[in-house]
């Protein structure tokens, strides 16, 4: 799940986008980069259970 996820923070960050959009599309990274983050603590929590 991971990798999906980065691979789609990589796509959306590579879009151009125009005033308010770029706000709205900021958003939506600052989103999934939290996404990233939780799947990679859920990961080491995962790892260090085993």
């Amino acid at each position: 799940m991971k990798e999906k996820l980065v691979k789609l923070y990589n796509t959306m960050n590579m879009i151009e986008t125009k005033g308010r959009n770029t706000k709205i599309m900021a958003e939506c990274l600052g989103f999934v980069e939290g996404l990233i983050k939780e799947e990679q603590k859920n990961e080491v929590k995962e790892n260090t259970e085993e």
